[in-house]
């Protein structure tokens, strides 16, 4: 669930997994294997994620979209 709002996410503000790597200082790697499902990330990588994409962090571990989950402008 994680990975695929995080692709999801992703790829609807039109970043690639090596831009997001470069704008949060994660691996490639890692944030691939996230949205494979093949890792999970710390409380601190889920911090970095949603800053770089504009999102509250429970954005990724909640099932529903709501209005709340709209990335804010950065």
């Amino acid at each position: 669930m994680l990975g695929q709002r995080l692709r999801e996410l992703r790829t609807h503000q039109g970043s690639s997994l090596r831009q997001l790597a470069k704008k949060t200082g994660l691996s490639h790697g890692f944030l691939c294997d996230l949205e494979h499902g093949r890792s999970n990330p710390s409380l601190a990588n889920l911090q970095v994620l949603a800053e770089a994409l504009g999102v509250e962090p429970e954005f990724f571990l909640t099932k529903e979209v709501g209005k709340n989950d709209r990335p804010t402008q950065a």
